[in-house]
């Protein structure tokens, strides 16, 4: 992949997001997740601005996700998986908050608090244990 002014020449994301042995792999990574990061706040901070018919905005009426599928990328070790969770302000999700979820919580448990969010009438998903409560207004 190549970067948009980050990168001098193309990269592997696979090689660099699984082979943080070295100093120069994790400022890489480091790289690439601040510029991740600043498209994120980039996109929310242009929802905000966009007024809906109803006079909220685009981000209270949508709700964005930004995480990964591992905690850890080189051994894919998947608990301890950070996760943000922007928007929803009129979909019921409670802003301000950090969660750490209990130990045995899954990114399942995650996706089931979206789905039910949306409608969706299923009390589990995947290897979910359940909803994530405390993000619920």
């Amino acid at each position: 992949m190549l970067f948009e002014g980050v990168f001098d020449k193309p990269v592997s994301h696979h090689g660099i997001s699984h082979n943080q042995k070295t100093e120069e792999a994790c400022k890489a990574v480091m790289k690439m997740d601040l510029f991740y990061m600043e498209q994120y706040a980039y996109i929310l901070k242009r929802m905000a601005g966009i007024e809906e018919i109803d006079g909220s905005n685009m981000l209270d009426n949508t709700l964005l996700h930004f995480g990964t599928a591992f905690g850890d990328g080189a051994s894919h070790q998947y608990f301890d998986i950070p996760s943000v969770v922007a928007g929803g302000k009129n979909l019921g999700i409670r802003h301000g908050l950090h969660i750490r979820c209990k130990e045995e919580s899954r990114l399942a448990d995650l996706w089931l608090t979206y789905a039910q969010l949306f409608g969706v009438e299923r009390e589990e998903y995947s290897d979910s244990q359940g909803v994530i409560s405390e993000l619920l207004s």
